[in-house]
Order: structure tokens, then sequence, then C-alpha cells
């Protein structure tokens, strides 16, 4: 089977390099094309990935030889990306959030639904062994019926942060626990109820973090807890756990646990460093989303997802700052 001709949009946010580097690795895909509205940064990562990069977007997703798109731009350009790519018929792999309105959200949702591409939402969690063996174990009931969920996050902010405001810090912070407890459910969020420690008039980077309480429709209470500003030499480095508690028992997930912390002097990054040796989450994303446009198969992640957990992160963000519960569905 042919390898899929594959364009990067953007390369503003972190992982962007990651996938382009999963992407340069396997013989399932060819880099086409790189965009970026930054053109300096578009070229540079043109020439480190062994690509061309294409000064117009328009010219990118006419290309008939790109049959998909990876857009990791800048938060502010995504909805436009992703709507163009998938009116153009191009296979978009995107990531979240791809949108902080449900007006946005449900225009990138309409194109897709329209085109018939595959959108797969940049949901790597889902792509853990360990969440995969957690959501079977669940289903399975060898935990009973689920009562509650709780979970953390623990990012550190890049020097870069293309979050341009603290809802989008809050938002990007809440959606991936929050994909992972309706993938576990199976069930939406009805009410939500948020506290941003600090308050919201903070810049991104500084926002240390927040508390959300959830209440799914299957009666499942859920928190997840946040941390975006830990130190760039935290040892704790990038963390994500998830508890499910139900009638019968109790699972627990780390999805980075595989990792060894290494403490040096010399260290130009700082003197605690985490690395990660198991899984690569983001690479098993990429390459199942390949499957999917090579094979025709559905993504595990799509963009109905991506679209109800930006809905959950809007409405915590509206509680953050009106101090109330806020029911879901939202009007848009």
């Amino acid at each position: 089977m042919d390898s899929v001709g594959i364009a990067i949009a953007g390369f503003a946010h972190p992982y962007a390099y990651e996938y382009a580097k999963s992407l340069s690795e396997t013989s399932e895909a060819r880099l086409l094309a790189v965009w970026d509205d930054d053109r300096t940064r578009g070229r540079e990562a043109a020439q480190r990935f062994r690509s061309t990069y294409v000064a117009e977007y328009e010219s990118v997703i006419r290309n008939r030889d790109v049959e998909a798109v990876v857009v990791s731009s800048r938060l502010s350009t995504t909805v436009e990306l992703a709507e163009l790519a998938a009116e153009a018929g191009k296979n978009v792999l995107c990531e979240v959030p791809f949108a902080l309105n449900l007006e946005d959200a449900d225009r990138v949702l309409k194109a897709v639904r329209k085109s018939g591409v595959r959108f797969q939402s940049c949901f790597a969690a889902r792509y853990s062994p360990a969440a995969v063996m957690g959501r079977e174990a669940l289903h399975r009931r060898e935990i009973g019926d689920m009562i509650a969920m709780t979970g953390s996050v623990r990012l550190v902010a890049p020097e870069e942060d293309q979050l341009e405001d603290v809802g989008a810090a809050l938002a990007g912070d809440t959606l991936h626990l929050t994909d992972l407890m309706r993938w576990y459910s199976g069930s939406e969020v009805e009410s939500v109820y948020a506290v941003a420690v600090g308050g919201l008039d903070v810049k991104p980077r500084r926002q240390p973090g927040f508390l959300a309480m959830a209440r799914f429709r299957s009666c499942a209470f859920a928190s997840i807890d946040g941390v975006r500003c830990l130190p760039d030499s935290s040892l704790a480095g990038e963390r994500l756990t998830l508890e499910l508690l139900g009638t019968d028992g109790l699972i627990m997930l780390d999805v980075f646990s595989q990792a060894i912390s290494v403490c040096s002097r010399g260290a130009s990054q700082g003197l605690l460093r985490r690395h990660l040796w198991g899984c690569d989450v983001r690479k098993e994303m990429v390459r199942s989303f390949l499957a999917c446009v090579r094979q025709g198969l559905e993504p595990k992640a799509d963009a109905f997802d991506g679209r109800q957990a930006t809905e959950v992160a809007i409405a915590a963000y509206r509680s953050a700052r009106e101090r109330r519960p806020v029911r879901l569905p939202m009007n848009p």
C-alpha cells in the first residue's frame, strides 16, 4: 500500500515537532510540505525534516499529492486551517483545543461531516497501553459500577506559549482528562463547577492551576486537578493520572509513568530532568491516523470528541469566571 502524502500546517504548537519526527521516521508517510505563518520558523522546520516550505496555505491544500494535513498552528488560526483542509477533501490530524467557542467548534465539525474526510483530534492519552488496559478492565466490570473519577494533569508551560489567554490555557489543560473520562464512561458531562487558583486575570504562564468538578449523565462524579506552571526543571515533568472508583474496586492510571529522572549539575536544561522510556503515545497516535487514512478506518478520537471536550472546557472557564455551576449542553 502506498505511503500517505502529508503536509504540516504550523509549528507554533510544541508537539508539532514530535509529529514531524514521527512522520519522517516511518515509511507509511511522506512529509511533502510545511506551511507556517511565521516564514522563518516554517523554513527552519522544513529544512530540519527534509521537506519543502510552501508560503501559501491554499497551495498546500490544492496539491493533489497531499492526502492529509496536520494542523498544529497558533490557536487563533486552527479553526480556519482545519475547515479549509476538510473542505478541500484532506484528512486532518488536529491539535486540541481547535476552538475556544462552540460556534467555531461546530464550524469544523460541520465541514468534516459534509466532506466525509477523516478528522482525528490529538487526544494522545487514548493511545497509551495503560489507558487501553484500564478501559478494558472497566468494561469487563472488574470494579463493578463506576461511581466517580478523579484525575490530575501536570504540564510544564512551553517557552513560547501559543495560548493567548488564561481561558485558552485552562481549556488546553482540561481537555485531555475530560476526553479520557468521556471515553471511559461513555457518557457526557451535564454540569461543571471550576475554580482557577489565583484568579483569571493573570498571564497564562502565571496561572498556577485549577480544580474542576463535573457530573456525568451516567451519574458518575469527576474531579480534574490541573497545574500548568511547574518550573522548567521540575522532577515531576509531564504527568496525567486518573483514578476510577467503582462499587467493587479501584483502577489507577498513570499515562506517563514509564520514565527515568536524571539529576546533573552540568545539565543545560535544569538540574532535574525526566525522560520517558516507555510507549511514545504521540507516535502511536500518528501511526493510528495514518492507518485510518490508508485503510479507511474511523479515528479513536474524532471531531465530535474534540467538540465535546471543548464544550466542557468552555463551561469550566465560564464557571470559574462567574463563580457558579454551569449546565451542559450550552447554547453556542
